[in-house]
Parts: C-alpha cells; structure tokens; sequence
C-alpha cells in the first residue's frame, strides 16, 4: 500500500448475515466523485446503514464514462486481492479532497471464491458497474480518509450467479448446548438423478464456522438429464469428527426439502450434531483471542479484531502491542490417562498480510520459551482454575511455569495442573479426580501462556538530548515494520504410555501480522522565556516550545488554563490539535519552538475566552497512543508546566 492514502478502507460483501460472515471482493475499481446531493450517509460503518437508496443501482458504461468527466473531482483506485483499496490523490489532482460527501460507483470485473485455502476469482461475462450510494468518509489523519463499502448480500450473489460461483458457509453446534464446535469435518453433497455430488468438505473453525465454495459445473455433473441447469442444487450433509465418527449423516430426502431444494449460490445454514456437552465434556483445544480484552484472532472467514496490518482494532482505534506479558488466550482441555495436551507457539519475523495465505510454516524459527528463546515466555500466568463446589467449594490457580515446558517449548498442561496441586497446601495431585469430575466445576482454562513482546520489539527512546522545540531527525524516527511478527500455534496429543503424538484440528492457527511497539514517547514542553530562569514572571507576547514523538501517537493538544479557571485555552498551529483513528504508516514528528498562547491582548468577536490577565497559568502537553497490553489500553502521563503572567 502507498505511505499515504486520501481515501482507504475495504470493499466487503455479505455472505450471510445472520452468522455476519462477509466476502471481501478483489480485483474491482472502487470510483469517488464529490456528491451535489443533500442527504448523505451520516456514518461509514459496515454496521450502519451507508447508501441513500434501499437497492443498488446498476449503471451503465456509459453513463458512468460520462459522469466521471463532468466531475470536479475523481477519486479511483482497484482493490487488492484482500478487498483494500487505497486511494492516493495526485499533487497535481484539483482540487483536493478535504472530507465531505461522496458518490462510490464500483466496477466488478470478477467474483472470488477459495480453492484449497487459496482465493481465487472467476470472471463476470461483463463487469458490473454498480452505484453504492452517497457516503460520508471518516477522518482518520490529516488529509487521511477511511470509508468501507458493503455489498448487500442480494446483489452480491446475483453477482455471483452470473459468474456460477457457489458457496456453502455455516455454524455447527451441539444440539442440546447449542455450543459451537471446532475441527468438525462437513461435507455437502448435492442430490442427483444417479450419483450424488460432492460438493466439497471444510474444517469447522473456532466459532463452528465453515465455508465450502464450489462451481456450478460441479453440481451439474453425472447428471443424464441435465435438469439443474437453470436450478440450484439440493442439499445434504455429513458430518465427521477428526477420527473418522460420523456425527450427522442427512439422507439424501433432506436435500428436497423446501429449504434445502434448488438453493442460491450465497447459502447459509445451521446445522447441530447429537454431542454431550456438560459439565464434565472436555474443553476444545483451541487458540481464539489476544488478551483478556478478547482481541479475537482471524478465523479464515474474518480478520475479527485485527486489521491486515497487525493492529488490534476496538471500536475506531487500531493499537499496536505493548509490554511484557501479552497473553495468548484459548482453552485446552485436561484428559484422563495414558492421554495430555501439549501446545506452543512459534514466531515468524517475516509476517504476511492478516486475511491473507499465512506465512510458511518454514519461516517461523523462534519458538517461545525454547533455546535462545527462553525469555520470550513469561512465568507465572495464570492459566486458568480448577474449581470444584462439593463437599468444599475450592479454587485452584494453573500458573505457567518454565518448568513445564520441554526442550522445544512444548507446554504440557497436565503437568502444570499437577504442579499446582503440589504447591498448594490445602490439596494433593490426588484430589485431581474429585476436582475434573466435580458437576458444573472441573477444569476453567483461559490463557494458554504470555510472551514478552520486549524481547521481539525492545523498548527505544527516540530523540535523547533534544529540548523543547527542537525537530527531531529522519534518523531518529521509527520504523514500525521493525515490530510486525507473525505467531504460529501448535497443539497436540500425547499418549504418555507410548509417546505418540496426533496434532489436534487448531495445530498450525495462525495470526499472520501481529504489531508490536514498545517504543518510549518522546514529549518535551517548556516556555520559551524559562530556558534560562524557569521563575521569571512573564508579560506580553507569551510562547511555548514543544516537541512530540511516538510512531503511534492517537491524540496531541497543548492547553493553557489560568488558576481561577477564567482562562482555558487549547492552542492551534500546522500540528495541533491531532487526532488519527489508525495511520500503519507510524506518526510524523511534530514540533514547534514557538507557539504563541496570546498572539493579541484583544478578544476576537465570538471567543469566549478572556485575554491573558495577572495570573498563574498551567501549561498541560496532552497525550494520548494507540498502545495496548491486550489487557487495555496504556495511558501516558501528560507533562506540564507553569508560569506567572504579570501583564
């Protein structure tokens, strides 16, 4: 992507929205001109309502050549293959956009779909040229611009028929608990005349979900008479478990059924299968969320709570990573003997693109824990509980300890338990049993470990030795690419009497780009007239030097308010006030050796504010970045400073 974008954001189509799972579409022109309409999308998020109109409208070549001349202002730019378009307005481009409302016309070429896990895409007959609607984009920086478009789940899968691409997405849970389940194997066949069509099988993720996409020649095939030529398939399904137990295998008469004969090409559905879930089922092994603010990792259907970039996203502020215990958050289930689970994870420092093919297992040569890499893992967290109710309600804390790991950074989670058990006093590994099997208690894991992301992304402090106002050199500035890594989970089964091992379904989960920064924020404030006596009374024309640094700054002011409060000022100039909602490309460094608080003792008509009077005054350099511990966000303190004004 271009360092500056005018406008970015992703152009998304719903799939199915109950289970809110979206298709992201490539390889389309995304076109922008300024709206002569009154009404405009008040919002640009995909879960408020965007465009003026209840139904897309189509456009022809034509009249859409013809309003793309006519237009003042053309902003256009064609989607990546993760559906990301940015637009990077020309210097020479007049005039420039600076917010305000926007016709979005798309140009839709071709229609995606996953082959083996590969995104592919299959050419319309002839490109779709569609009028989303009048936006209103989001400010995200300075001359920085973020809108994201969504295609309506009806016009997406017209779009899909017209090309014969097919695609089968879907939830399966427990019947009784309705709890979704992971590592299920389903298969969707559709019913034939002769040979039932297999359209394709899929691995359910952590949520349940699966998706299966599948050309239309496919479900046309074996058929004597070709009587589905116009129609949709007839679907059934079959569902096995990761050992080869078949969990629900539909008769082919489901598949003439009226909700399941000649469905459409975006076909949604919820499917359960006859499995016990209670208090005493084990756990699913499974790696789902960065943090106990449950930034969810991508699942192969959405990127979740991160961007393609590594930022964790909450609410509109994508934030980098901070500190020295991230944790990794899951559940891993404790098994009777001879059987364990064993887990860990492993970093790659050549990240790829979330929503993207992950990188190569090959490329993740750190291991957490392991080697040299010792000190990436953080001893002491806490895992999760044992708890048990009956005869006497008791808790006890898992901790994760470097003693339970093995040479490779295999952590075995029923060692820790037992550890845990020796080092309280109150119960012995003997107790386990009557702690596992206790009703409604039993094992309650919640984070599989944390890593100390100082030691992948050290901790710098740019700027050393500069004063207040002073800029701060390209040499000193950062690179936030430096802190991007990838994170490979992998979990296992151990049979302890044999020392066989099965990798379990959620072996190889992984979160291509993570961002992590530990970078120090350089903030310096002071009065200009205090650099050689910092008690000197102040008159006349009063000015402030600042200089601030941080590649992931979110917000920057500086006020001025007198101490009976008649006097509450925020001070303008090119930098201030700043405020970005996420910027990947880092943070400019702002300064000013010079920033008047009083550039005239006269009050301008309007302002409220007073004049600068005899008084004290304190002087606050606020800041705020977009960092996070995965457990919430980082505050910074905000310097400050003071001077007396004499008149």
């Amino acid at each position: 992507m271009p360092e500056h974008c005018t406008l970015h954001g992703y152009l998304l189509a719903t799939l199915c929205g109950t289970l809110q799972i979206q298709d992201r579409i490539g390889g389309a022109e995304v076109i922008a001109v300024h709206s002569e309409r009154e009404a405009s999308a008040a919002e640009t998020s995909l879960a408020a309502r965007q465009d003026l109109k209840t139904v897309v409208q189509r456009v022809s070549e034509d009249d859409l050549n013809r309003l793309v001349e006519s237009a003042n202002l053309v902003l256009r730019a064609t989607t990546d293959d993760e559906g990301q378009f940015c637009i990077e307005q020309p210097d020479y481009a007049e005039p420039d956009y600076a917010g305000g409302a926007l016709d979005v016309y798309v140009v839709i070429p071709q229609v995606p779909y996953l082959q083996d896990g590969d995104r592919q895409a299959r050419a319309l007959d002839e490109a779709e040229r569609l009028f989303l609607g009048t936006y209103r984009p989001a400010a995200s920086g300075d001359d920085v611009w973020t809108l994201n478009l969504l295609l309506p789940r009806e016009v997406y899968c017209t779009l899909k028929r017209q090309a014969d691409v097919w695609t089968i997405v879907g939830r399966v849970t427990a019947c009784e608990a309705q709890v979704p389940i992971a590592g299920l194997l389903v298969t969707a066949f559709d019913v034939d005349l002769t040979q039932h069509d297999n359209l394709g099988t899929a691995t359910t993720n952590g949520a349940g979900h699966f998706r299966i996409d599948y050309l239309g020649d496919l479900y046309r095939e074996g058929t004597f008479i070709d009587v589905e030529l116009f129609g949709g398939p007839d679907l059934f399904f079959n569902i096995e478990d990761s050992d080869g137990n078949v969990l629900l295998d539909e008769p082919r008469s489901r598949g003439r059924a009226d909700d399941r004969e000649n469905v459409g090409p975006c076909f949604c559905v919820e499917l359960c299968v006859p499995v016990p879930v209670g208090p005493q089922t084990p756990v699913p092994a499974v790696w789902t969320d960065v943090g106990k603010a449950r930034f969810a990792i991508p699942d192969g259907l959405s990127t979740n709570d991160f961007d393609a970039d590594g930022y964790g996203v909450a609410g509109s502020t994508h934030y980098a990573f901070t500190g020295g215990a991230l944790k990794m958050m899951g559940s891993v289930p404790y098994l009777s003997d001879p059987y364990t689970v064993e887990y860990r994870f492993l970093v790659s420092e050549t990240p790829g693109v979330n929503g993207g093919a992950p990188p190569s297992a090959a490329s993740f040569t750190r291991t957490v824990g392991a080697g040299a890499d010792a000190d990436l893992f953080v001893d002491g967290v806490v895992l999760g509980r044992v708890i048990r109710l009956a005869p006497s309600f008791k808790i006890v804390k898992v901790r994760a300890r470097k003693a339970d790991l093995d040479p490779n950074g295999w952590l075995d989670i029923k060692k820790a338990v037992e550890r845990a058990f020796v080092e309280d006093p109150d119960v012995t590994p003997a107790d386990i049993p009557g702690f596992i099997g206790a009703p409604y208690g039993g094992w309650d894991p919640d984070v599989l470990l944390a890593l100390d992301t100082r030691k992948l992304a050290p901790a710098t402090s740019p700027g050393a030795g500069l004063s207040a106002g002073d800029n701060v050199p390209p040499s000193e500035e950062v690179d936030v690419t430096d802190g991007k890594v990838a994170l490979r989970f992998e979990i296992r089964l151990r049979n302890t009497a044999t020392a066989v091992t099965t990798d379990l379904p959620a072996s190889g989960t992984t979160l291509n780009a993570l961002m992590l920064d530990n970078t120090n924020a350089l903030r310096l404030l002071e009065m200009v007239d205090h650099t050689t006596d910092a008690c000197q009374p102040l008159s006349g024309s009063v000015d402030v030097a600042y200089t601030v640094y941080h590649p992931h700054l979110s917000s920057v002011n500086v006020n001025v308010r007198s101490n009976d409060g008649s006097f509450n000022k925020n001070l303008d100039d090119v930098h201030l006030p700043f405020s970005v909602a996420a910027d990947a490309n880092g943070t400019d460094p702002m300064s000013n050796g010079a920033l008047t608080i009083n550039t005239s003792q006269l009050v301008p008509p309007g302002d409220p504010q007073q004049p600068l009077h005899r008084c004290t005054y304190l002087v606050t350099l606020g800041l705020s970045w977009r960092l996070h511990t995965g457990d919430g966000g980082v505050a910074l303190g905000d310097p400050q400073t003071t001077f007396f004004y004499e008149g």
